[in-house]
C-alpha cells in the first residue's frame, strides 16, 4: 500500500472499483489527473462521482484510454463533451441487469434457501 500521492505518478492503470464516501467523492480530481502518466488508462466500475469529469475533459491529450459505465450525472446526456473524447469506451453498468437475469438470481436465492431449510431439518 502506498498513499495516494505516491500512486498517481505511478498508475499506468487507474482503475476505480470501490465506494462512494466522503473521502472518495470525486478521488480522481484535478490535482491527481494532473499527476497521472501520460498514457495512462482510466477506468470507472463502480460509482460516477469518484471522478470528476472536467478533469478528464482538462487533460483530454494525456490518456491512453478511458472506459466508463457510471457518469457523475447519469444518465449521459447525447450531448455530453466526454463523448468526444479521443479512446473513450462507454459501457451500461447494469448490462446484466436484465428481467430473465434477475428472475434467474432471485429462484437461484429461493432455491438455495429452501435447500438450506430442508436440509436443516434432517
Amino acid at each position: 500500500m502506498v498513499p495516494l500521492a505516491a500512486l498517481w505518478p505511478q498508475a499506468q492503470v487507474l482503475m476505480l472499483a470501490c465506494p462512494l464516501t466522503a473521502a472518495t467523492h470525486r478521488l480522481l480530481n484535478e490535482v491527481a489527473a494532473a499527476q497521472l502518466p501520460d498514457n495512462a488508462y482510466i477506468i470507472n466500475v463502480a460509482r460516477g462521482p469518484l471522478i470528476a469529469e472536467a478533469a478528464l475533459l482538462t487533460h483530454r491529450t494525456k490518456w491512453g484510454g478511458i472506459a466508463l459505465d457510471v457518469f457523475e450525472q447519469e444518465p449521459l446526456a447525447p450531448d455530453s463533451p466526454l463523448l468526444a473524447l479521443d479512446g473513450l469506451i462507454v459501457g451500461s453498468h447494469n448490462a446484466s441487469n436484465t428481467q430473465e437475469a434477475v428472475a434467474r438470481v432471485n429462484h437461484r436465492a429461493i432455491a438455495n434457501l429452501l435447500r438450506d431449510l430442508e436440509g436443516d431439518r434432517l
